[in-house]
């Protein structure tokens, strides 16, 4: 009897001891068929790219002359107002996707502006580290008389008598317009342009006796704003006019030369 109950205990033993076996089994191998967990996406961070800084925080442009004021005109109907203007928004675009630098245009259309609301416009910035500088093309006619008596071409600077060094003394604001206006007559040269020498400063024209709507605007701008006339060429030579056309490698080099350290 005893032996018998044995055997039973025993058969019962064994038969979970089994029955557990196969359970285990069965559990790994259903386990093993999930699918694997999809991790959660990470969070991706896009980090702006930080522009340049240039010199100033404010670059004021004028494109000179405009509407009813032409400037100067060449005979196949070319006229300056349209170059600066093309010039000047070209330039806009190369500062602002380039630097962190603000740019303001004197005129954003063919639209006449007078000396005295150019002057205003730019003066509001006097004192706010901003730069004034005025683009142009020359007129055989008017300054070619003046000062050169060679086939007219040349890109140079006009700046007011009141930024001479006779009137300053010390670091002077025609030190800092030529640290300024340097760079980017040299990089004007590297595209074609011939630097015009005047005075014994090269590249650097004062008004002088010159008078004019154009002596007028510099006059009248704040000196803080080391205002300049860019003189970019002849309207009348024809190899001048065809760089001119070329707008964004104008504005690429007057970047260029804005961005060198001063």
């Amino acid at each position: 009897m005893k032996r018998d109950a044995v055997k039973t205990l025993l058969d019962l033993v064994i038969g979970a001891s089994f029955l557990t076996a196969i359970y285990s089994g069965c559990n790994a191998k259903s386990t093993s068929n999930l699918p694997t967990p999809i991790p959660k996406p990470t969070a991706v961070v896009h980090y702006e790219e930080q522009k340049p800084k240039l010199a100033f925080d404010t670059y004021i442009i004028d494109a000179g002359h405009g509407g009813k004021d032409h400037g100067a005109t060449q005979l196949i109907g070319l006229d300056e107002k349209d170059l600066t203007l093309a010039l000047a928004t070209s330039l806009k675009a190369e500062i602002q996707n380039k630097s962190s630098s603000k740019v303001v245009l004197t005129r954003s259309d063919d639209s006449y502006i007078s000396p005295k609301e150019r002057a205003e416009i730019a003066n509001r910035y006097a004192g706010k580290n901003a730069y004034f500088m005025s683009l142009h093309v020359n007129d055989i006619n008017t300054w070619e008389k003046i000062f050169s008596s060679s086939a007219p071409s040349g890109a140079f600077v006009l700046y007011a008598d009141k930024l001479d060094p006779f009137f300053h003394l010390g670091q002077t604001p025609f030190n800092r317009l030529q640290k300024t206006g340097r760079p980017i007559l040299e990089e004007l040269a590297k595209t074609g342009f011939r630097i015009q020498n005047g005075n014994g400063k090269k590249g650097f024209r004062p008004t002088g006796e010159v008078r004019g709507d154009d002596v007028y605007i510099l006059e009248s701008i704040d000196e803080r704003l080391l205002p300049g006339i860019y003189e970019l060429g002849f309207i009348g030579n024809s190899a001048e006019v065809n760089m001119l056309q070329n707008t964004e490698k104008i504005a690429q080099a007057i970047y260029k030369g804005l961005a060198k350290p001063q």
